[in-house]
């Protein structure tokens, strides 16, 4: 009954039924994830939920909001599909950073620590950082910083910082 109130109490009943695995109608969760009429906050929390009952909807989801027409669920759901499943994800990371809007590109530098390609696509984006987005810059910065341990991104970024110095 609480899910199918208002927009905020919808939202946070998604959120209890999650943070206490209470168990919820699936077929719903996905409906909301799959209706661009609802509250972006909503939509998201419908995903989480899914993928974190690890209901078998989940991946159908996430492929619904993954090719959705709304940017924000769009770089959600790559984030969401990189916690669950790297390998699978890292094409459509190289996506989103080549051709991806301004929150896809970002949602993909904010991935790319977790990723084996992760320093190898950070050092190409700290080579060519004017052809990033600046709303995407400090996630490149950021992601760079979280993969220092690799001797090619720490080089990349202390050349980076050096010259801005200058």
């Amino acid at each position: 009954a609480l899910l199918q109130g208002g927009d905020k109490t919808q939202r946070q009943a998604t959120r209890l039924a999650k943070q206490y695995q209470i168990k919820s109608d699936p077929e719903f969760m996905f409906e909301v994830v799959g209706n661009a009429e609802m509250p972006i906050e909503n939509r998201k929390e419908a995903l989480s939920y899914l993928v974190d009952q690890k209901d078998p909807k989940a991946s159908d989801a996430l492929r619904a909001a993954l090719k959705d027409d709304d940017a924000h669920l769009r770089a959600f759901a790559l984030v969401r599909l990189v916690g669950l499943a790297r390998d699978r994800a890292l094409p459509m990371v190289k996506r989103a950073l080549a051709s991806g809007s301004v929150p896809e590109q970002q949602a993909a530098y904010q991935c790319l620590p977790g990723l084996d390609a992760g320093p190898d696509l950070v050092k190409a984006a700290l080579a060519d950082l004017n052809k990033v987005p600046a709303a995407a810059r400090l996630d490149v910065i950021e992601a760079a910083k979280a993969l220092a341990a690799d001797a090619g991104v720490k080089a990349a970024l202390d050349a980076y910082e050096n010259g801005l110095d200058k």
